[in-house]
């Protein structure tokens, strides 16, 4: 099936420059984030998942710059449409909540003059009541009141009300795309949880694609459909919910999955994985987690491993012994 209002990112490389030098901070990245599902894309803090999503609104900081690769959506490369177009394309085509999203409401505004902004900006010929019926009906969909919440100012809503309004905020133009740039940082575990359920029920109600970016491979799980695991600027394993926490191929995926913490079982069996992750302006030889990986062998240290498909087109990974592995690790 063609991925018409999805997303595909094609060999999407992006640096920085710092001080120090030149700071890779994604390497020619590709995965698709199919139409109409949700798609996590997990990793360390620090591996490079908040960078892809300013590059695919192409949103980033003065010193960062996309070396090579394209966003394709509808067909075309968004990266190539002019500053205009593409202003036009954010909110309307794909919208974004970013981390603690809260902090994106203006503290002096009412949310219901927040909401209004956006249709103002995006210049939608709605009249007063069609815009009001619209916001009443995505705070409605986030289980706030509008008769209440829409006059209120940002610092009389809890944490948990806050990020839900940026949510409504975010769907008021009905976009096609949804990403969320870890929707629940900050929160407590109760309100993370409420959050995911509602963004689960949202996707099923609007249809609408979902990029999901968190560290917490637990709360990404609650929502996927496939998961992208990410690793020092590279993307390492690709593959369903099942796929990864069942049957993962690559020892980082497994490495993350063992080390989150549970409330069932014996939490003295959960290590964190060793090391620390390499400096992205000197990454080591070959691949990059060869110097955390206990079954790292000599080619690990030379040959950087190619992510290629395994047993099916929906899985892939990037390790020379996957097929060694397997047999053990699983």
């Amino acid at each position: 099936m063609e991925n018409k209002k999805g997303l595909k990112i094609k060999e999407l490389t992006v640096d920085y420059k710092v001080k120090e030098g030149n700071l890779r901070s994604v390497c020619d990245a590709s995965f698709d984030v199919e139409e109409a599902k949700v798609t996590g894309l997990i990793g360390e803090s620090g591996c490079g998942k908040t960078t892809i999503v300013q590059a695919i609104l192409d949103i980033l900081p003065s010193n960062g710059y996309i070396e090579s690769g394209r966003v394709i959506y509808k067909g075309k490369n968004i990266l190539e449409l002019s500053p205009e177009e593409q202003r036009k394309c954010r909110w309307k085509e794909l919208a974004t909540v970013f981390q603690a999203a809260q902090n994106s409401l203006n503290p002096v505004m009412k949310i219901k003059d927040q909401f209004y902004d956006v249709f103002e900006d995006h210049d939608t010929k709605l009249s007063h009541r069609q815009i009001m019926k619209k916001m009443e009906e995505k705070i409605r969909l986030v289980k706030l009141d509008p008769g209440r919440v829409l006059h209120l100012f940002p610092h009389q809503l809890s944490g948990g009300m806050k990020q839900r309004a940026v949510i409504a905020m975010s769907l008021l133009l009905e976009p096609e795309v949804l990403i969320l740039d870890e929707p629940t940082t900050a929160l407590d575990l109760i309100t993370q949880s409420y959050i995911m359920t509602l963004l689960k029920d949202i996707n099923e109600k609007l249809n609408i694609t979902m990029l999901m970016v968190s560290h917490d491979i637990s709360n990404v799980a609650k929502l996927a459909d496939k998961i992208v695991v990410m690793y020092a600027a590279q993307i390492i394993e690709i593959g369903t919910v099942e796929d990864i926490f069942y049957n993962s191929f690559h020892p980082y995926t497994k490495g993350l999955i063992d080390s989150t913490p549970s409330i069932v079982g014996d939490p003295s069996n959960k290590k964190p994985i060793a090391g620390d992750p390499p400096s992205l302006i000197n990454p080591p030889s070959g691949c990059r987690f060869s110097p955390r990986c206990k079954y790292a062998k000599d080619i690990c240290f030379k040959v950087f491993p190619v992510l290629k498909e395994v047993e099916n087109n929906f899985h892939a990974v990037s390790c020379h012994r996957w097929q060694e592995l397997r047999e053990f690790m699983n």
